[in-house]
Order: C-alpha cells, then sequence, then structure tokens
C-alpha cells in the first residue's frame, strides 16, 4: 500500500490535464480507501470480540455522502451507470459521531452497488425522519438498478463470508465480509439495516442511525437571497431523479424551478413566451434523441436566449478540445454528481455573480465565536507561512510577532512577555529544536520566566517526529498545512485563559482532509480557506501571501539547484522542506507534490534521483508564478 499511494502521490505531480487529475486523485483516493478497509478486516475479530471502538466527533454530513459519491463516480460511469447523491439543502449537516466508520458503511454499500449494476443508476439518498435539538434520526438509502437479490439469499446475506450465490465470487470476486462488517457497525453504531431487492429489478439497502447535533447551528445557512433569489432556472433532463435532486437544491436557494425530461421539451417551453422568463438554464450531456451540446446549439440560435447562461452537466469531463464545445458556448462545465458548494460555484460563474460558496464549517463557525486573545510568537523563516500564521491568529483575536529564526525568537523572548510560541522547526541559523533547547534551558537559570507553551510547526509527517519535538522541550505539535480550527483546538490546550474556553469546544476531528480534485497549476480551496479567515479582508490577504510567494519562491527553487549541484544532501532536504509548506499554502500542489520528493530525497543523505525533479519544478514553478500573478491581478 505504501508503494500505491506512493507512487500515485508522484503522478500527480506530473503535468497531468484536468481529467487526469481526477481520474489519478480517484486511484489515491481508493488506495487510501483500501488500506482503511484492510485495517477494519484485521479489526474484524475486535468486532466480534466487541472491543470496536466507535469515536464521537464531529463531521459535515454532506461532505461525507458527497466524497463517497466522488469517489465512485468513475468506477459507475465506467459501467454505464449514473451516480447520483441526494442530501436535501435542509438537511442537518452538522453531526458528531464515528464518521470514518459511517463513511466505511456508504462505502461497503455503494461498492456493493457498483458491482453488481451494469446500466441504469446509482442513488445514494439521506432522509430525515426526525430530529429535536439533540440529536436528528437519519435514514440512509443505496440504491441500485442491478441484478437483484434472490428472496431466499437474503435472509443469509449480512452473514460472515456469505456470498449471493457461488457464482459471485467468481464474477465478482471479493471475501464476502463487506456486508457482515456493514450490519455489525450498524449496530454497533445503535442503529438497524435491511434491504429490499427483487430479481431483475434492482435492489435498495438502508440503514437508520440517530446522531447527535453539534453545539454550534446544525445547519449550513447560506446568506445568497441577494444573489439568486427569485431567478429562474430551467432544467433539463432525461432522469427524473436528477431533476428532482436540482428542484430541491435550487428551489433551497429561492429560485424558481421549471423542468424538461428532453431537448424538445425544452425547446418548446423556450418558445412558449413573447420574452424570456429565463435567467439560466442547466443541460445534462447524455440525453436521448437530443444531446446538451444540440440544446445549447439550439438555444443559441434563438435571438432572445443568444445570451442565456448555460451550465452543462457531464458524468464525465468535456474535454478542451471536444468539437462541440465552442459552437455550444457553454459558460461553465460541471461533473456529476456535482457537490452543492460546486453547483453554487457553476450558477454563480455561468450568471457572472461573485462565485465561492463559503465551505461552511459549523465547527469552525463555532470555534471562532469568541477572541481567545493572549499574545503569540511566531518563530518562522518563510514569509507566506507567516502571512498564513498571522492571518489566522489574528482572525482567532490573538496578538502576533514574528521572528524569522530561533535565535530572533530568543532576542524577543528575553526582552518580551509572551503567552505562547509557535515554533517552526526548521529555520536558517537556529532551528526550532535548538531554539527550544536554549529557551528550557534559559528558563531553569532563571534568564527568562517561567515554563512558556511551545508548538511545533512542521511540514514532516512521519512516525519520530512528534517524539523528537518533545524530546526538545517542546509541548505540542502542529503539522503544516494546519486549519483555523486546528491552530485553535491547540491554543486552546495551552494559553492562559484556555481551561474553561477548551471546555465549549467540541472534539477535533483527527486525520487530514479527503484528498480533492486539485487544478493545473492552482489548487484554488487553499486561496480560499485564507479569503474565508474570519475578520480579516480576505482579498487583501490572499494578495499579501500572493506577494509574498511571487518574492520568496524563485529563490527558494535556486536554493535547491544550488544544494543539487553541491551534492549537499542536508541542504536540499531542508530548501526543499520549505518550498513544499509554502507552495501548498498557496495551492501549488504539483509543485509541492515535487518538492516533498525532493525533500526526501535529501533526508536519505543522497542527491542522486533529485536532477528530474528538480527540473520538472523548474518547469512548474512559471506557470505557478503566471497563475498567481493572474489571481493577484482579479
Amino acid at each position: 500500500m505504501n508503494g500505491i499511494l506512493g507512487m500515485t502521490e508522484l503522478l500527480r505531480a506530473t503535468q497531468l490535464s484536468p481529467q487526469q487529475w481526477r481520474f489519478t486523485d480517484a486511484v489515491y483516493q481508493s488506495g487510501e480507501h483500501l488500506l482503511s478497509i484492510i485495517n477494519d478486516i484485521l479489526d474484524f475479530s475486535k468486532i466480534e470480540a466487541g472491543k470496536l471502538e466507535i469515536e464521537n466527533i464531529q463531521f459535515n454530513l454532506r461532505q461525507l455522502v458527497e466524497d463517497v459519491g466522488d469517489l465512485f463516480a468513475q468506477p459507475a460511469e465506467a459501467a454505464g451507470v449514473e451516480m447520483i447523491c441526494s442530501v436535501p439543502h435542509d438537511l442537518p449537516v452538522a453531526l458528531q459521531g464515528d464518521p470514518v466508520r459511517l463513511r466505511q458503511i456508504v462505502t461497503n454499500l455503494v461498492s456493493n452497488a457498483v458491482k453488481f449494476t451494469s446500466q441504469g443508476m446509482i442513488v445514494i439518498r439521506v432522509r430525515l425522519l426526525d430530529e429535536d435539538p439533540q440529536q436528528a434520526r437519519l435514514r440512509f438509502e443505496v440504491e441500485d438498478s442491478g441484478v437483484g437479490i434472490p428472496a431466499e439469499a437474503q435472509s443469509r446475506l449480512f452473514g460472515a463470508f456469505v456470498q449471493a450465490d457461488s457464482s459471485t465470487t467468481r464474477h465478482f470476486g471479493g471475501t464476502g465480509l463487506g456486508l457482515a462488517i456493514t450490519k455489525r457497525l450498524v449496530e454497533i453504531m445503535g442503529g438497524e439495516i435491511g434491504l429490499v431487492s427483487r430479481v431483475g429489478h434492482g435492489t435498495l439497502f438502508w440503514f437508520e442511525l440517530s446522531l447527535a447535533k453539534q453545539n454550534a447551528d446544525a445547519r449550513t445557512v447560506i446568506n445568497i437571497a441577494e444573489r439568486l433569489n427569485g431567478l429562474a432556472v430551467l432544467v433539463v433532463d432525461d432522469n427524473a431523479i436528477n431533476r428532482e435532486i436540482l428542484a430541491h437544491q435550487l428551489q433551497g436557494w429561492s429560485m424558481h424551478y421549471s423542468g424538461a425530461a428532453s431537448g424538445q421539451e425544452a425547446l418548446q417551453t423556450l418558445a412558449q413566451t413573447s420574452s424570456p422568463r429565463f435567467d439560466l438554464a442547466i443541460l445534462d450531456l447524455h440525453m436521448p434523441g437530443m444531446d446538451g451540446f444540440a440544446v445549447a446549439r439550439a438555444i443559441r440560435a434563438e435571438p432572445r436566449y443568444a445570451a442565456l447562461p448555460l451550465v452543462m452537466l457531464s458524468s464525465v469531463s468535456i474535454g478542451a478540445k471536444h468539437p462541440d464545445r465552442r459552437a455550444a458556448a457553454i459558460d461553465c462545465y460541471l461533473t456529476k454528481p456535482a457537490r452543492q458548494s460546486d453547483l453554487y460555484d457553476a450558477i454563480a460563474t455561468a450568471l457572472s455573480i461573485n462565485a465561492g460558496m463559503p465551505q461552511h464549517s459549523p465547527s469552525l463557525a463555532a470555534a471562532n465565536a469568541a477572541a481567545l486573545g493572549g499574545r503569540v510568537l511566531v518563530a518562522e523563516d518563510n514569509p507566506v507561512n507567516q502571512a498564513v500564521a498571522s492571518a489566522m491568529l489574528e482572525s482567532l483575536g490573538v496578538t502576533c510577532s514574528l521572528a524569522e529564526n530561533g535565535r530572533v525568537a530568543i532576542e524577543r523572548l528575553s526582552r518580551e512577555s509572551f503567552d505562547l510560541v509557535l515554533m517552526d522547526c526548521q529555520m536558517p541559523e537556529m532551528d526550532g529544536f535548538a531554539a527550544t533547547r536554549e529557551i528550557r534551558s534559559r528558563q531553569q537559570q532563571g534568564l527568562l520566566s517561567t515554563h512558556l507553551p511551545i508548538v511545533a510547526l512542521t511540514a514532516n509527517a512521519v512516525e519520530g517526529d512528534r517524539e523528537r519535538c518533545l524530546a526538545a522541550g517542546m509541548d505540542d505539535y502542529l503539522s503544516k498545512p494546519f486549519t483555523c480550527e486546528r491552530l485553535r483546538s491547540t491554543l486552546l490546550r495551552w494559553l492562559p485563559q484556555g481551561d474553561a474556553a477548551l471546555a465549549a469546544l467540541p472534539p477535533e476531528e483527527h486525520g487530514e482532509a479527503e484528498p480533492s480534485v486539485a487544478p493545473i497549476v492552482i489548487n484554488p480551496r487553499a486561496l480560499d480557506s485564507i479569503r474565508h479567515l474570519p475578520g480579516a479582508n480576505g482579498a487583501l490577504l490572499v494578495n499579501k501571501v500572493i506577494d509574498a510567494y511571487l518574492a520568496d519562491a524563485p529563490a527558494r527553487l535556486a536554493q535547491i539547484r544550488a544544494a543539487a549541484d553541491a551534492g549537499d544532501a542536508e541542504a536540499l532536504r531542508k530548501a526543499a522542506h520549505g518550498m513544499k509548506s509554502s507552495s501548498a499554502n498557496v495551492g501549488a500542489d504539483a509543485l509541492a507534490a515535487l518538492c516533498k520528493a525532493l525533500e526526501m530525497i535529501g533526508r536519505s543523505s543522497t542527491v542522486e534521483g533529485a536532477r528530474p525533479l528538480l527540473t520538472s519544478a523548474e518547469e512548474e514553478l512559471p506557470r505557478v508564478l503566471a497563475a498567481l500573478a493572474e489571481l493577484h491581478a482579479e
């Protein structure tokens, strides 16, 4: 698994088309999921012994379900099956429970559906059964149009190592553990599971769970009424379920919905009024008789609707050189299953509205409800990381001061009072480890005040790093890139007023965010996370971060080149480490991955193999700088 995930990450560092990015990212996500499944199978004995522990942490239900839909969209499309996700806009999504186990349950059911469905569709639905201020009772459904399950096999389907019949293993493989694990997990979480199926008519698996709501507002409330309220939308899709889901979503944004089941019906609807009555049309690409491109061309040929904004939905990415793209003049393309936030952004782009639906995190909103206060010294040599840390701290109500290396940090501590130090581990002149040891030594000698909390900042995430930080005298550890929520959670543990505030903070969700499909040059989510920092001037802050990167990156890459030419593995490691961190902060994912690979080479005490990666990085940097300069100009 290390080889699969490692080589896939290197592949993502090469020049890929947007479609290739999507496919490669699906491989990476699938690898990570496979790793988790392997661990789950190894834990099967724990389940049987009743020793499996269920977590109770915060998660976003919509994101979890949409992640699973994304994971299986490509294999479903390859089988000629459409993947559909339905999470109503008014459903409580800020919940607490075990997202890893819940994701495993949904993933197992969807995986089965993909395996046994060769045409039609697979629908993932979540329904609200009941709720009160503390919890919500939800019903999850995974419905397919596959082969169905004989009645005599249904009663034993949830047993361990059981398949519907002996031919299943021959045709589809598998261990027969998936549904057994799924049933036990649902029961351990206090729920129930079942199915409805007819041979030749497909299968619907369902399970019901009660999940606690987060202390914050349990619903993602998005104030966009002034942007979309009252706008009329025509949805053209032959799939009635797709139309129903889009109608529910659009009406939730106070838009007026009209639907058409075919291109001809859409054109008739448009022709029925003497004046334009629609502000936007959403077209499905794959429809019988008249596909989405043909509908778009017909709309463009009608003078009244020649300028009508058009959004195209497709189960596969539409290549830039597709022969029908130019004539259709589509304003925005969207790959299904479309996330709620992506749908909003596509509509906003087509309507030339300020796009960027906030990626609301109720837990983050709760965390930022009150200012922390206190003074924090950030010891960090990377100007991009300085800008990000400063902005996050300011948004949390913390006074921030900067030191460009460990020696400067010690000098500032000798003459100023701080409540906490965020200490980068890799800095010139004096690194974070040496600086921490010196600070602790001076405290023992009475030259500095009593124990000062020091939190390590490092882009390394390998086994032993945390122990090394603690051995140097640091109190805690925060890996980069970190979120504002993780930073606040860490500060609450160590700032003077943190004990009282920590009691009100919901448990932190551990683990890294699910990988997402990245653009070729700049991943906009990185800059969006900076842009939407509470209390910050988003546009000004993003420009500040971009300016710092534009000024700093060429020199850092030159340091990497000099280290490689000199055969200095340690210098290569340090230079690549800094470049990796700053590139990740601005969303230059491909460049960050190249720098990570270079850092790993340096870590192995050699520079062998660095030159091809360095050449790729030198080719990638101008594209990154140009893209960032363009974003700055916007």
